[in-house]
């Protein structure tokens, strides 16, 4: 007798359960067809959308370009702030501040944060933490040294003023990779 199945094996296999994908490996009496049937990891409604193109024209590396996506209006227990997105990435970051222009157009300008302390790092990405939300964990190199401040790439150009009385921006070099916790109030500046 010729098995439909090896022996030993059960008639259906769940694959990534924790995740919610199923996939038939093996199932006696169905066709090719419902053998390689699989679920979609996701459905349809989550999938993210396409990130847009980055520019191609040339700014001054020490300025952030964005997105206008929000202004919102100053109330009785928080600021006014913006929020911009940056092109090619998914960031959302959410600036105290003011922009001028209509919403969904592209803006220049500058990020500017205090850092509790600034740590020199061997290892690790260029980011800001959260993607959604004011900037509270930043990792980058360092591209400029300024004014007491530092200017870090992390994806979009910051910069960053110690607020450590033992550290000062004279004690980082260009090219230096950082990390620091940024301080509530991080600020954009158009033009």
């Amino acid at each position: 007798m010729i098995h439909p199945r090896p022996v030993g094996r059960s008639r259906r296999r769940n694959v990534g359960k924790a995740a919610g994908v199923t996939a038939r490996r093996w199932e006696s009496g169905a066709t090719g067809d419902e053998r390689s049937t699989r679920q979609a990891p996701f459905p349809p409604h989550i999938l993210c959308p396409m990130i847009t193109p980055s520019p191609t024209t040339k700014i001054d590396p020490k300025l952030c370009r964005g997105v206008l996506e929000q202004v919102v209006a100053e109330s009785a227990t928080r600021p006014g702030y913006v929020v911009i997105s940056v092109p090619n990435t998914s960031y959302q970051i959410h600036l105290v501040g003011s922009a001028r222009g209509e919403v969904g157009r592209t803006i220049v300008g500058t990020i500017r944060a205090k850092a509790r302390r600034i740590d020199a790092v061997q290892s690790g990405g260029r980011f800001l933490e959260p993607v959604f939300g004011r900037p509270r964990r930043v990792q980058g190199s360092v591209i400029a040294i300024e004014s007491g401040c530092i200017v870090v790439n992390a994806g979009v150009p910051i910069h960053v003023e110690p607020t450590d009385e033992r550290q000062s921006a004279g004690d980082f070099q260009i090219g230096q990779f950082v990390s620091f916790d940024a301080l509530d109030g991080a600020t954009f500046t158009q033009g």
